[in-house]
């Protein structure tokens, strides 16, 4: 039972690896840059114990294409920088035991990301809300406190958003999800981003 869950989780990999990192065929559309925030917890697990529990901001930053527009659907495929936090108390006693003093600290994990979205418009023109939903690869490159002793990270975004278009110019917003298929260092992490688009048309 555990090959078997060993092999359909190795042939999801495979699969979302193969959606994500896919050639583009189609001529990209528009071309984008998106950067915002990342708001948190890793939820750390050592032994019996949680760490970093309490949520944090991060930065998360990518660029990014637009191909395959249609009326109401569009792809959207990019690569960049994640962050992902989390915060806790660092207690600090005597050599009696007493607490002297706390201070707050965060935990911090830096990816590489890339993704490819599906997005779905409710609109054709003006401000769009859309909705989107799409395979997420996340590398990790370092953390201030710990080593990796694994670095791929599997995982969907999902999430909302609004763009508008004024001739070549596109501006939006876009709030998402990151759920994990996989954990990196025994972590449990609930992650947001929150990112402001700026793009270009191309054609």
């Amino acid at each position: 039972m555990v090959l078997t869950l060993t092999l359909k989780i190795k042939k999801m990999r495979k699969i979302i690896l193969m959606v994500i990192l896919t050639p583009v065929l189609a001529y990209g559309q528009d071309i984008k840059v998106e950067s915002g925030v990342t708001f948190g917890k890793l939820n750390y697990d050592i032994g019996d114990n949680t760490y970093y529990k309490n949520i944090a901001i991060g930065y998360y930053a990518t660029v990014g294409i637009d191909y395959l527009k249609k009326r109401r659907f569009n792809i959207s495929s990019n690569i960049g920088f994640l962050q992902k936090v989390g915060s806790d108390v660092a207690i600090f006693s005597d050599a009696l035991g007493n607490e002297t003093y706390s201070t707050k600290t965060a935990l911090r994990f830096n990816y590489l990301t890339v993704n490819t979205f599906t997005e779905c418009n409710f609109a054709a023109k003006g401000i769009i809300p859309f909705a989107f939903g799409g395979p997420r690869l996340d590398y990790a490159i370092n953390s201030n406190h710990v080593d990796f002793n694994e670095r791929l990270a599997f995982g969907v975004t999902l999430g909302a958003g609004a763009k508008y278009s004024s001739g070549r110019l596109l501006l939006g917003l876009r709030i998402g999800y990151l759920l994990n298929f996989n954990k990196i260092l025994n972590t449990d992490d609930r992650t947001f981003s929150s990112t402001l688009m700026f793009g270009y048309k191309l054609k």
